[in-house]
């Protein structure tokens, strides 16, 4: 590709997504170079997005690169669904007869040939829009089983043929070509990290496995633009908000909407903590927002709206992690850390269970300029001073230009958590986390 039809693909995605230059190069790169793709990351990095938008976007030129075929994976899969089978059908008479059914790759593959002739390229209509081809992309990967449900088509794709069972009684099978050229690409969320260590040898080898991460805090700007931008976009004309972007720079225009920016502000607070325990993508923040926007329409309460779109949204996201660390996150998001870490019973009796959690708030702390490095030794140590509790508020970063964030008032969100955490055991006998414990030494040094 000419550097200037690169630079061009980058605007393009970078539209749209918060995707960085080396990632959509990797993706490009490894297209390019004939592998399939496995896209992981977080809820909400665009997975599925990116998967749709690359397929047209990076191939276009007098047609529109190649249409993707979009499905949705379940647990029920088999072969069947992927590549194929015989089906039992009631024709018109109400017979039983029998039928071929194709799976979702054998009949976007089937698509890209003139009758499926193995011979004469066709070219796909879609949405008013002609392309060069078909491919799929296989949306939640993970929850088909893989052996049961790919096993055939890493025979096919290592030798480029599909074979297709026939109700022929002349033949074993059909042969479909796989076009040199047709690709597919699969999405798996990072909370199935797990399943990544139980892949075979034979889908990574025949996949390259890309992972799409949240945008790191330095892009706050930027997504806090691609936040309101979506959101507004996406309620159409309804007059929620006066809060305004500049397309041009991609920013949020301060002053548009003073409320609606502290708002966003404070959300943005709390996600960028969030993030560090859970990564979550800009869609959440998206979804967020705009259910803000339009709550505080109806209630004129920001604190309550902001409350309850951490209930519904992130709340279900958080909501496994464990006993002490929810209850991190409750007195981080809803409480002070001063009087958690000096009165908490349970700290007191167990402080080597929060290590990750101390580790984890530290960097949270170092990110907004403020990493208070005396203030968490002394937390470590339980030897936390009246002066740390200036040093440990959440809603004052190390930057004497940013103004102060008001604590929002999180009833419900924290209601929610005490709750779920009442519902945990929890247990004096814990692993000690060496590993943890080591980095916080050698960081507080």
């Amino acid at each position: 590709f000419p550097h200037d039809q690169i630079k061009e693909i980058h605007k393009k995605i970078q539209e749209k997504l918060l995707i960085d230059e080396t990632t959509i190069d990797h993706l490009i790169s490894s297209l390019v170079a004939k592998k399939h793709i496995l896209l992981t990351g977080a809820i909400g990095t665009g997975k599925t997005h990116i998967a749709t938008m690359l397929p047209s976007i990076v191939w276009e030129g007098s047609d529109d690169g190649y249409y993707a075929e979009v499905t949705t994976a379940t647990s029920d899969w088999t072969t069947q669904d992927v590549i194929g089978g015989i089906m039992p059908k009631i024709d018109k008479a109400k017979q039983i007869t029998y039928a071929v059914e194709k799976g979702c790759v054998s009949a976007a593959v089937y698509n890209n040939w003139l009758n499926g002739d193995n011979k004469n390229r066709v070219y796909i209509d879609k949405n008013n829009k002609r392309y060069r081809g078909m491919w799929t992309v296989i949306d939640e990967f993970n929850r088909a089983n893989i052996d049961r449900s790919f096993g055939q088509l890493f025979t096919a794709l290592e030798y480029g043929e599909i074979k297709l069972p026939t109700n022929n009684p002349h033949k074993e099978y059909e042969s479909l070509k796989i076009p040199k050229d047709y690709r597919i690409i699969g999405t798996l969320n990072t909370s199935d990290k797990h399943f990544l260590h139980t892949l075979s040898d034979a889908l990574k080898r025949r996949f390259d496995i890309i992972e799409l991460l949240p945008p790191p805090y330095e892009k706050m700007e930027k997504e806090k633009y691609h936040v309101v931008e979506n959101a507004i976009r996406d309620m159409g004309k309804l007059d929620l908000t006066t809060i305004a972007v500049d397309h041009n720079n991609q920013t949020v225009v301060v002053g548009s909407d003073v409320e609606a920016e502290a708002a966003l502000d404070t959300l943005y607070r709390i996600m960028t903590y969030i993030r560090l325990v859970k990564p979550l993508g800009t869609a959440l923040l998206i979804s967020m927002f705009r259910f803000m926007i339009t709550n505080h329409k109806l209630t004129g309460d920001w604190n309550k709206s902001l409350d309850l779109a951490l209930t519904s949204t992130v709340l279900p996201q958080i909501e496994s992690l464990p006993y002490w660390t929810l209850k991190v996150i409750k007195n981080t998001v809803c409480g002070n850390l001063y009087d958690f870490f000096t009165t908490d019973p349970d700290f007191k009796k167990s402080s080597k269970s929060y290590l990750n959690d101390i580790l984890t708030l530290r960097k949270f702390f170092a990110t907004m300029g403020k990493p208070a490095k005396k203030s968490f030794d002394r937390i470590k140590k339980q030897t936390l001073v009246s002066d740390d509790e200036d040093k440990l508020n959440v809603w004052k970063d190390g930057n004497e230009s940013t103004k102060i964030l008001s604590p929002p008032k999180l009833d419900l969100f924290s209601k929610s958590i005490e709750k779920i955490v009442a519902e945990k055991s929890f247990s004096d006998e814990y692993e000690t986390d060496d590993e943890a414990d080591d980095e916080m030494d050698n960081d507080l040094v």
